[in-house]
């Protein structure tokens, strides 16, 4: 049975295809039109799908999955393999749930810290027993990057750096050098703090930026581009096990 998974963001949509655990076709597609969604539900025979947004999913999209295949949209108040202590589960992101539920899988008896760098960073953690606690929301690169621009006169539009100088010999520099080690620093801070309370903890990285920041970590981290569609299909496959 093939399952399929799908995480809206704001300007594209994540879509993969599961084989029991194995990633069998990823695909991006834009997050406002099912253009081509038919077709690969056709192709995988996928009768199961679940959905992850940050937004509000669009109706051409949540109407065809729902015509076609038995369709779960994720949020905080669903049953879940984790148990929830965050204060409004109704507003938690359903991508924030799914790392933790990736996380958890692989490191079943550790506490956990995922750490999601895309248009915004989070920062979310799990005990050893498997509820999820909490966590930090940040701005993202290109957030940073654009509110310096947005919010000054004089500084200019800036790309996000893949390889920022320490020291900035320009004003673009700075601004990169600044936004990307102020981040770096950001990250090892928090992990930090993290370790302190749970020394055994272990501290996963995913999200579109996740590689420009791993060489400059000081701690062990697990780095895995498909944590949030790994979560999403652990927790489809949960979902149809106990409930369908």
């Amino acid at each position: 049975m093939n399952f399929l998974t799908l995480d809206i963001g704001n300007s594209k949509a994540k879509l993969a295809v599961f084989k029991k655990e194995q990633v069998i076709y990823k695909k991006t597609l834009a997050s406002n039109h099912p253009a081509g969604l038919r077709d690969i539900i056709r192709k995988f025979k996928i009768k199961h799908s679940i959905i992850s947004s940050v937004r509000e999913i669009p109706s051409s999209i949540l109407d065809l999955l729902k015509k076609h295949t038995k369709a779960i949209v994720l949020h905080g108040l669903l049953d879940l393999p984790i148990g929830i202590a965050y204060k409004d589960k109704e507003k938690l992101g359903s991508d924030r749930i799914a790392g933790i539920v990736a996380a958890k899988d692989k490191f079943p008896e550790y506490p956990v810290l995922v750490i999601d760098s895309g248009s915004c960073i989070t920062y979310d953690i799990a005990d050893a027993g498997g509820i999820f606690l909490g966590g930090q929301i940040t701005p993202g690169l290109s957030m940073r990057l654009k509110a310096m621009k947005a919010f000054t006169n004089a500084l200019p539009a800036v790309a996000i750096p893949e390889d920022a100088p320490l020291t900035g010999r320009s004003t673009a520099e700075a601004m990169q050098s600044g936004v990307f080690f102020g981040i770096v620093h950001e990250m090892n801070g928090f992990i930090r703090q993290y370790k302190d309370e749970y020394p055994n903890l272990k501290v996963l990285l995913t999200g579109g930026n996740s590689q420009l920041f791993v060489p400059n970590l000081k701690y062990e981290i697990f780095a895995d581009p498909n944590l949030i569609m790994t979560g999403l299909n652990l927790i489809l496959q949960y979902h149809v096990e106990r409930h369908q």
